[in-house]
């Protein structure tokens, strides 16, 4: 069996039990509102009494796939920007050797009519036609 090589694009989101959302909104920035969340992580053990906090910004929306028709397909997903350059995300549910769900993800760049990857500032890209599924679980459809 040969092993699995990460590309570009390619990674896996596992689930946090100790990240809250205190503050979510809109920052100007060049002219344009972003949308940020500030993520607080503490430590559930309350004898190292420790609090991170990180600021993350959106890069697009997702939504959960409600008319999958094949197991291929994505549970979630959407466009997303990164760098300047627009990505479709695909995030699929799953669950490790250990027993522990996570979300693989394949993002891949959007291209133009011309095959030109997608310019965040200047693109006519082309509609992705994939379909919305819906998830027969629990909290996490993804």
């Amino acid at each position: 069996m040969s092993e699995y090589v990460k590309k570009d694009g390619d990674g896996t989101l596992f689930q946090e039990n100790c990240v809250t959302v205190p503050r979510k909104g809109k920052i100007l920035f060049g002219g344009e509102e972003r949308y940020f969340a500030i993520l607080k992580y503490q430590d559930p053990d309350p004898e190292k009494d420790y609090v991170k906090y990180e600021l993350a910004m959106s890069v697009g929306k997702l939504t959960i796939n409600k008319n999958k028709t094949k197991e291929t397909q994505a549970d979630l997903f959407g466009d997303i920007t990164v760098d300047g350059k627009k990505y479709n995300f695909n995030g699929y549910k799953k669950v490790g050797k250990s027993g522990r769900p996570f979300t693989g993800v394949a993002c891949y760049p959007l291209e133009d009519k011309e095959g030109n990857v997608a310019d965040a500032e200047n693109h006519d890209v082309l509609e992705t036609d994939a379909p919305i599924h819906d998830s027969n679980n629990e909290d996490i459809p993804f």
